[in-house]
């Protein structure tokens, strides 16, 4: 999946969520693509896919495996106390009909 797919989860755009996990030393920026920091790149949080422009230009992209979307969301929880909307949502919920 995409990074905007689980950006969106946390009410975020692709940029904001790839900020972060720069911050948190997950992942970098490197020709304009984003490469994941050599202590994560065999954890199988990842894969790439190659999209042809035209015939002479093709971009490569980071895509997230289920196993990375649960990285991120532990990551996020336990290092800014950030979970996605649907659990904030779930919770309040909890608070107001108990």
């Amino acid at each position: 999946m995409s990074v905007t797919e689980i950006a969106k989860d946390y009410g975020w755009g692709a940029p904001t969520l790839n900020k972060i996990l720069s911050e948190l030393g997950v992942q970098y920026k490197r020709g304009g693509t984003w490469h994941l920091y050599y202590k994560y790149q065999d954890k199988g949080y990842t894969g790439s896919k190659t999209h042809i422009i035209d015939e002479e230009t093709s971009k490569r992209h980071m895509y997230w495996t289920q196993k990375g979307r649960l990285f991120i969301y532990h990551l996020l929880k336990e290092k800014k106390g950030i979970v996605p909307i649907m659990e904030r949502e779930s919770n309040q919920l909890r608070l107001v009909y108990p």
